[in-house]
This record gives structure tokens, sequence and C-alpha cells, in this order.
């Protein structure tokens, strides 16, 4: 059981972590007997032993714990990419912030497991985004209300 249930966790995971091409399964009956607590801390552990996550050019997840039914997900931005083009991330920051919590909302809402784990065990997701300094650069939650309209 443990097995399945990791594969599906793996699954929901991935597509929190960027993916965005997993196969649409219903969620198991596994995870229906899980309280969002050991939800959180299974998937965050399983994230954990994969760390650092390239994500893409500029985005890694370097750490990720979980506390009661909280995934804290902590990603560093490579402020100084090329593919900023140059671009100071500070004048960009306010939209930036829009573009990755509408982007990490949509990932998670979008994955009917992780979108489970959100709205029926109320699992949440706290993402913070930082530079290479550890400077924190924003943070949101992707939570119950977020998943509404999906």
């Amino acid at each position: 059981m443990f097995k399945k249930l990791s594969i599906i966790l793996c699954l929901s995971l991935s597509l929190v972590a960027g993916m965005k091409e997993i196969p649409k399964i219903s969620p198991d009956s596994a995870l229906k007997n899980l309280s969002g607590k050991t939800i959180a801390k299974i998937m965050a552990d399983l994230i954990a032993k994969n760390l650092p996550m390239k994500l893409d050019e500029i985005t890694t997840v370097t750490r990720v714990f979980s506390v009661d039914n909280t995934i804290y997900i902590d990603k560093v931005i490579d402020t100084e990419s090329e593919s900023l083009n140059g671009k100071n991330i500070y004048d960009i920051l306010p939209t930036l912030r829009k573009i990755m919590f509408h982007q990490d909302r949509d990932i998670a809402c979008n994955n009917v497991h992780s979108k489970f784990t959100i709205t029926e065990k109320g699992v949440i997701y706290s993402q913070s985004y930082s530079d290479k300094k550890y400077k924190l650069l924003f943070r949101h939650t992707i939570e119950k209300e977020d998943c509404s309209t999906y």
C-alpha cells in the first residue's frame, strides 16, 4: 500500500514541482484514508529526497518540509540569469509575483491528486521565492479557496 501511495503522491508532486503532463487518474482510496497532516508529511519527505531540483533556467527548489497540514516549498531564483535579458529582478518583482502565483495555483489545482489534497484534505502549499543569497523575494500559499474555480 505504501508503494501505491508513494506513486500517487509522486504524480501529484511532480506537478507541484513543475512538470505539467501527468496522466489523469482518480485519487486513490489510500489518499482518502489519510489525514492532511500525514499526506503533507509524506509528500514533503518524498520531494526532499530529490533536492535540489531545478525547475527551469532560473528556479531551483532548495528545501521542502511540512508542519501540520502545510507543505513549505522554498525556491531560489537566479536573479543574475542570462534568461532575464539584463532585467533587474526587483523592477519586475510585482509582475513576477503575480505570474508565479497563477502558475503555482494552476499547476496545483489542475492536477486531480494535488487538488484533492487541497480541497478535501486541507493541505496547504506555501511557496517562498528567494534570491541566491536567500533574501526573501515573495511568498504565497495555495489553499482550498484558490482551487474553488477549478
